[in-house]
């Protein structure tokens, strides 16, 4: 008999599944922050701005 509390940890599939609908949400907050961002009324002077918008180095995270 163990002592401690029965825990449970998830499985790979688990794991997996929870990754893809991570990356689902996240790919749908980028659509809807693409959208705000061309509604907006500054949103073209913003993204023509040097080193704003796609023109933003990419860090690696």
């Amino acid at each position: 008999m163990s002592s401690g509390p029965c825990t449970m940890r998830p499985t790979g599939r688990e794991l997996a599944d929870e990754l893809a609908a991570d990356k689902a949400r996240l790919k749908a907050l980028e659509d809807e922050i693409e959208q705000l961002d061309a509604a907006h009324p500054v949103g073209a002077l913003i993204r023509s701005l040097a080193g704003s918008g796609a023109g933003l180095p990419d860090d690696g995270g």
